[in-house]
């Protein structure tokens, strides 16, 4: 039967391919698309079950589909956004049905990771092995599409090769040249027209939003002082977690004292 309201609706525009998850924890689902939260919809009383119809009269769905997972389990955002970019995922529990659509009608995994008798024992996705001064570490089997890279300044230049996945002949290997700027300065004036004690602003600052590369100095006498807030009106992934090289509250000459504020559940990271 269908059951009115819709419980998640999300109108918006996608381009090229796009990946979609939806989360049913409690009867309740979740959207997130490319790894990023886009809304929660409205709990249902009756149970989450597929159905293999994809129109009820609103419409046919117009574009290409590849790789279908199914889990029994309720995925977070971090282990969506870890997984996305694999063909076939490097923790597998909780995966009930796997549909690569790769060409072959067949190519479907179900219970225990089995179809017709042919089991899938080998995940397929790319090993990354990096090398180089400062390369990230550990220096082999990085999985996933990004690595964390703590270089001091100038430039590094690395090497990655990929291994495994879609690389059909041989590995794929390419040089990536990193360059870190030196420390970059930038005092605190509070004049944003927005918010003229949001941290995150880059109004508020002489030079740039702070990074873990920035020596920062708050004086006396400006007309607001820095609040650190998870409620920031700037895009900042995370908000309310700051960094800065160095940070210094310059009580020299006279007038009110530099002040620095950090809200519960929010955090400033300095390096000194």
């Amino acid at each position: 039967p269908c059951h009115f309201p819709v419980t998640l609706s999300y109108p918006t525009s996608i381009s090229g391919w796009t990946h979609i998850a939806v989360v049913h924890n409690n009867n309740t689902p979740t959207l997130y698309i490319n790894g990023v939260f886009a809304k929660t919809g409205l709990a249902s009383l009756y149970p989450t079950f597929p159905n293999s119809t994809v129109s009820y009269g609103y419409g046919y769905f117009d574009g290409s589909i590849d790789n279908i997972r199914i889990w029994d389990v309720a995925k977070t955002q971090t282990e969506i956004a870890q997984q996305m970019n694999l063909e076939t995922p490097s923790v597998a529990t909780g995966l009930i049905a796997h549909y690569p659509l790769n060409g072959n009608a067949n190519a479907a995994v179900g219970p225990n990771n089995t179809n017709n008798g042919a089991t899938f024992s080998a995940a397929n996705y790319y090993a990354y092995i990096w090398s180089g001064t400062n390369a990230p570490t550990p220096a082999s089997s990085n999985n996933e599409d990004r690595v964390v890279f703590n270089p001091s300044a100038g430039n590094s230049t690395l090497t990655v090769t990929a291994s495994g996945g879609g690389c059909s002949s041989g590995n794929a290997t390419t040089n990536v040249e990193v360059k870190i700027n030196n420390q970059t300065a930038s005092s605190w004036n509070g004049t944003s027209t927005d918010d003229a004690t949001d941290w995150f602003d880059p109004k508020n600052w002489s030079n740039c939003t702070p990074g873990d590369q920035t020596v920062v100095t708050i004086s006396r006498n400006k007309p607001s002082y820095p609040i650190i807030t998870n409620t920031s009106n700037f895009d900042i992934n995370p908000k309310g977690k700051a960094k800065a090289q160095k940070v210094t509250l310059d009580t020299s000459g006279s007038g009110a004292a530099p002040t620095l504020n950090i809200n519960t559940d929010s955090e400033l990271r300095v390096n000194e």
